[in-house]
This record gives structure tokens, C-alpha cells and sequence, in this order.
């Protein structure tokens, strides 16, 4: 969550071509979709991911897309000047959700980490409880991002660098989204091969 990754440059990409309302409203949406996330692992749909590969595939494939969409977008328009004050709060909202809702290293990390914790967890409130620690710490570490990023000290640094900072962001989005797509493809393969062989 903390190291650069999708979450990280959409927020900062919002903080640098908005406003920090824009960054912070961004925030929000990764935080909700974390909160979604933490809603199937506690009710149990984590467990049909686990026992359903097919699916979980599914779902790196299409988060893959989706990056890749998000990463080549952002590439392309690195080369936009100046501030966009016209953006709506809702975009900023929903392109948070919807890159962390499809990131498919979201998915496999809270599977995971639900995975080694929840086995000492007797009920689905301590579960919940702790699930929700993840959502509260992001909106934390992304309001804060928000602020120092669009701070009067740091902006006019960062706006100079903008170009260049959106067009690097948006590659490593992409090739995020590329690694899934593919990891999702020879997983697929891979699974196939299984089949035929039993």
C-alpha cells in the first residue's frame, strides 16, 4: 500500500493535474473498494476464489485490462499542460475505486493476508475488525499523500515535473496490468494442461 504502485500514482496524478479535494476523493475510492475487498474475504467468498481458479483468473485478467487501460491513458496524456480544475469529484472517486477494485495484486495480497491471520480469529467480528484496519490506514497514508503532494513547498517542484512523472507512473501501471494479463493467461494454460492430464 505505501510503496508506489497503481493506488499511489492515481492519487498523486489527481493531487497534480486537480486539486487536493481531487486527491483526497480519489483516496476515498480506494479506501471503499479496500472495504469491499474486506467484505468477501469476512463472508467467505474468499474461500470460493481460493477453490475456484478459474475465477480468481478471471479476475487477474480483467484487473490486467484494466490497469493497462489506465496506465496507457495516463501515458498519453502526460504531455497535457497545466491544471485541470474541471474535474469532477466523482471521476477522481471512481478511478480510485476502480483501480484498486481491479487490481488483481489487491486481491492476492488480502487472500493472502486474511489467509494467515483469520485462522486465529474464532469470530466475524474480530475478523471484520481486523479487515477494516486495512481501508482506515489507506485513507490515512492517502490523505496525507494528498496533502504533502499539493502542498505550496512541494507543488510548484512537482507541477515542473509532471510530464515526466505521469508518463513513468502510467508505464508502471501498465506493465502491472501487462504482468496480470499475462500471469492470468499461463495460469489458464496451465490449469487447461492439468485437466487434460487427469
Amino acid at each position: 500500500m505505501i510503496s508506489p504502485g497503481p493506488d499511489f500514482a492515481i492519487v498523486t496524478q489527481y493531487g497534480l493535474k486537480a486539486s487536493r479535494k481531487a486527491a483526497f476523493f480519489a483516496s476515498c475510492g480506494v479506501a471503499v473498494a479496500l472495504i469491499i475487498h474486506v467484505l468477501y474475504c469476512v463472508t467467505g467468498v474468499a474461500l470460493f476464489l481460493n477453490s475456484s481458479p478459474r475465477a480468481l483468473l478471471l479476475i487477474k485478467f480483467l484487473g490486467g485490462i484494466y490497469l493497462s487501460y489506465l496506465g496507457i491513458k495516463s501515458m498519453l496524456g502526460a504531455g497535457d499542460d497545466g491544471l485541470q480544475k474541471e474535474i469532477k469529484l466523482k471521476n477522481a472517486f471512481a478511478a480510485g475505486f476502480f483501480c484498486n477494485l481491479l487490481n488483481p495484486k489487491a486481491t492476492v495480497f488480502l487472500l493472502s493476508l486474511f489467509g494467515i491471520f483469520a485462522k486465529s480469529m474464532n469470530t466475524l467480528a474480530s475478523k471484520f475488525v481486523f479487515g477494516m484496519m486495512i481501508p482506515i490506514l489507506a485513507i490515512v497514508y492517502f490523505s496525507f499523500l494528498s496533502y504533502i503532494i499539493t502542498h505550496p513547498k512541494f507543488l510548484p517542484f512537482l507541477q515542473k515535473k509532471r510530464k515526466y512523472f505521469t508518463w513513468v507512473m502510467g508505464a508502471v501501471i501498465s506493465v502491472i496490468g501487462v504482468v496480470g494479463i499475462i500471469s492470468a493467461v499461463s495460469g489458464y494454460i496451465k490449469l487447461r494442461n492439468i485437466q487434460l492430464l487427469i
